[in-house]
């Protein structure tokens, strides 16, 4: 087999030149400023990209150092120490990063860019700088934007929550008074209120007492946006047990199973035990099976800790999934399954995002509902992930 043939010099003349050709259309059509400098520091190339973005023709700036083209003049010392020490010890922090620094323009304007600094040989063996320049005044107008749009909408928020906390707190008082007064005229009246009017001032302290509770719901939902919580390293087994305690009376005939033994994380413990009472007794409440079930354990995803609460009961349709989050927001009558203001998993998702983590459901309507929730994204551990002591607790 012979062996293939050796480019000759008119075959590897016709390649650099084949070569250069592509870097030139690549540098002239680069959105980007790209500027190739010598050793010193003067401009050799100067692309589209760079007259649009700096106001100077290549005419203007090949021959010229950089520092006079683009640096403002209180950082150009800067510069050229930096040039100057990499020169002298082959060291350049800026080199092979994308760093931000402030840029000037042709007519004095200073703007905010996005830097890359490349070094290549040349056969001698001295350097050639090769800089690519961003222009990011629209991207930093754009985040100044958001800054101030989310600092709004922090005070917005503030303010709601002082509306929602003064509702809470001040309206109770003048709703036990009208209670109250209620209460006295039957006792007053004695019998000789017709049917229609006992009716209607019994009706008023039924929607008193509705009312009352709604204020309550936000008044807790006010306090969980405002108070400091208390961070602490927290056994959620003894959490989930005082849950279960407090639960009792709403428990029986129920089995409750906790799947294996729950680690340790910090957290509110305090909170953390009412994120876990409002999950248990939601799928206490919303079953009608004869043998009612609940599970309660912990699985990993993608490295993560993910709790989770599991029911048999009758499960939540796709299309209210997020719904059910929302203040208020009930899927059955008023009345039903044991009533209730719909303001529990809206108070389960604000704890739950205060610790920095998420909750979410997966549901098959007729055959149950799991809620997932995450406290942080890594929270630490204390017992190993796949052990199962497969403890129950049984409701007396």
């Amino acid at each position: 087999m012979e062996p293939a043939p050796q480019p000759g010099p008119r075959d590897l003349s016709e390649r650099l030149r084949e070569s250069e050709a592509r870097r030139a259309a690549i540098l002239e059509s680069a959105l980007d400023a790209v500027i190739t400098m010598d050793s010193a520091g003067r401009v050799i190339d100067f692309n589209p990209g760079a007259e649009r973005t700096l106001g100077y023709t290549r005419e203007q700036a090949v021959g010229r150092t950089v520092a006079e083209l683009m640096i403002p003049p209180g950082l150009r010392e800067s510069h050229r120490a930096g040039l100057a020490r990499y020169l002298a010890t082959g060291e350049g922090p800026v080199l092979g990063r994308r760093i931000e620094v402030p840029a000037m323009r042709a007519d004095g304007s200073e703007f905010p860019a996005e830097l890359a600094i490349a070094v290549s040989r040349l056969p001698d063996g001295s350097p050639l700088f090769t800089a690519f320049l961003r222009d990011i005044s629209e991207r930093k107008r754009a985040e100044r934007e958001l800054r101030r749009h989310a600092a709004a909408l922090m005070e917005s928020n503030a303010d709601l929550e002082d509306f929602a906390y003064i509702a809470g707190h001040d309206l109770k008082e003048p709703l036990r008074g009208i209670s109250a007064s209620a209460a006295f005229l039957l006792e007053d009246a004695g019998g000789t209120l017709n049917e229609s009017t006992r009716s209607r001032v019994n009706a008023i302290t039924r929607l008193s007492a509705r009312m009352y509770g709604l204020l309550d719901s936000l008044l807790e939902y006010s306090r969980v946006g405002r108070a400091e919580l208390a961070f602490e390293m927290t056994d959620l087994n003894a959490v989930v047990a005082g849950a279960l305690e407090t639960l009792q009376a709403c428990l029986s005939g129920a089995r409750v199973a906790v799947l294996g033994p729950l680690p340790t994380v910090r957290c509110d413990a305090v909170r953390v035990g009412q994120v876990f009472s409002n999950l248990i007794a939601n799928a206490v409440k919303y079953n009608d099976r004869a043998e009612k079930r609940v599970e309660i354990g912990r699985e990993e995803r993608s490295g993560e800790l993910v709790l989770f609460v599991r029911d048999n009961g009758i499960g939540i349709r796709r299309q209210h999934t997020e719904s059910i989050f929302k203040m208020f927001r009930r899927l059955h009558p008023r009345e039903g399954y044991g009533g209730g203001t719909g303001a529990g998993l809206t108070i389960v998702k604000r704890i739950v995002e205060r610790h920095g983590g998420r909750v979410w459901l997966e549901s098959v309507p007729g055959e149950g509902t799991t809620f997932y929730f995450t406290l942080a994204p890594s929270p630490a551990l204390s017992v190993p992930l796949g052990m199962d002591s497969g403890a129950v607790a049984e409701p007396p």
